[in-house]
């Protein structure tokens, strides 16, 4: 992983004196003695937690760049390209309902090449329906994966959560 936490840092974080090297030993810098097997053992099991939550950080990350990708993503309805993503489902409900207050009997969506369609307003919301329900799936699909993410317990089971 890009942040990789080092087992010096990880022992000196736990007891608070510098380690060098003597040798083929490490010290206190202070006091010159050999560190302790149960310090090492203590920094062992921080460096992995830490390198746990590095990898936890880094995958929920990529989840996010990739959900940022997917729900943008154009949605072929009856042979339409309609942009995807919230702010679309917001957009298209916001101009059925403009249009069902006005009393009009249809609404004009515009699909991803910016061309006007004239639609029912039943065909107008069947449209913002299917937008807003692939969001929602999207949506769902990355709540999930950050789920997994933060209950998985190494990193192998992190690499294998992806999108």
């Amino acid at each position: 992983m890009a942040n990789e936490v080092s087992l010096i840092d990880c022992i000196e974080q736990e007891t608070g004196k510098q380690i060098v090297m003597r040798g083929d030993i490490y010290v206190y810098f202070d006091t010159k003695k050999d560190v302790e097997a149960e310090i090492i053992e203590k920094a062992i099991i921080l460096k992995g937690e830490k390198d746990l939550k590095n990898a936890k950080d880094e995958r929920n990350n990529e989840i996010k760049k990739s959900f940022a990708e997917e729900e943008k993503q154009n949605i072929l309805i009856d042979g339409v390209d309609y942009q995807g993503g919230y702010d679309s489902a917001i957009k298209l409900d916001s101009a059925k309902r403009l249009s069902e207050s006005a009393g009009l009997e249809t609404v004009t969506f515009y699909d991803a090449k910016n061309i006007g369609h004239d639609l029912s307003l039943v065909d107008a919301n069947n449209i913002m329906l299917q937008v807003a329900g692939k969001y929602q799936n999207d949506f769902k699909k990355l709540q999930s994966l950050k789920v997994l993410v933060d209950s998985a317990k190494t990193i192998k089971e992190v690499e294998l959560i992806v999108w």
